[in-house]
């Protein structure tokens, strides 16, 4: 009878780490493809700011303004 109690235990810590497992998979699949759409619009935001004249200028001149070295 202890013998089947630990198999039995040992199958029930093997299903919740493969479901641990199966989890941190999914998250990170998802994880990846919301960072690959958010690069996307970061780029598309970041072309959008270097093509304004204005933008760029403050951008530059801020660097120069604020530097204390």
């Amino acid at each position: 009878m202890t013998m089947l109690m630990k198999q039995l235990k040992l199958h029930i810590n093997f299903q919740y780490k493969a479901i641990i497992i199966f989890w941190i998979a999914a998250l990170l699949i998802k994880g990846i493809t919301s960072v690959m759409d958010l690069r996307e619009i970061r780029e598309g935001f970041l072309q959008h700011i270097l093509k304004s004249f204005n933008c760029n200028y403050i951008v530059y001149s801020s660097k120069y303004f604020y530097h204390t070295g």
